[in-house]
């Protein structure tokens, strides 16, 4: 898969999907489906899910297992064109890989102007500097197209799990920024 091309053939699938019943999205459609209905969607979901997680360089050094294990950390949220949804100063709670759409990121100066940054494009990662770093967001985020996003919050009940997760993908992260800047990378 052309990780330009992630989602392409399922957009109008997720359109359905998150205008459920009562603007309930997926759980929506979820809680009033059968069993067997349920479990074939949550499996279709879990597939789409792990294709696009082993499209993004910053999930590359996950075990196949361990992919798995992220997507249940998961879940699908759509943005419109224009619509902000990374705020610069805010605390960085979650991260996002982009799979369809293109965004834009920007930093606003002093006199309150947009700085653009950065356009990124499907199989990227947006906002894991202000989520890795338990810090707040170093800019902010507009969606250009209309987008789909997966979220990603790596607060998982095991511990163990969750803390091999947010390592390995921490120092995934790190490796990537770090072979764009050309010099190595490390965690402490």
């Amino acid at each position: 898969t052309d990780p330009g091309q992630l989602g392409s053939g399922r957009r109008r699938v997720q359109a359905r999907i998150d205008d459920g019943p009562a603007g309930r999205g997926l759980d929506g459609h979820l809680a009033g489906g059968t069993a067997g209905r349920r479990d074939q969607l949550m499996h279709a979901l879990q597939a789409q899910r792990l294709d696009r997680l082993q499209h993004c360089s910053v999930f590359a050094g996950l075990r196949p297992d361990e992919l798995l294990a992220l997507c249940h950390l998961v879940s699908e949220h759509s943005v419109a064109a224009g619509e902000e949804f990374i705020h610069q100063d805010t605390p960085g709670d979650c991260f996002y890989v982009l799979a369809s759409g293109r965004v834009l990121v920007f930093r606003r100066n002093l006199d309150d102007e947009d700085v653009p940054l950065a356009i990124i494009s499907p199989g990227e990662c947006i906002g894991e500097m202000g989520y890795f770093s338990d810090g707040k967001r170093s800019a902010s985020v507009r969606a250009l197209d209309d987008t789909q996003l997966l979220r990603i919050t790596i607060e998982d009940p095991d511990p163990v799990r969750a803390s091999i997760i947010a390592n390995t993908t921490a120092q995934e992260f790190i490796d990537d920024n770090s072979r764009q800047l050309g010099r190595p990378g490390s965690v402490s």
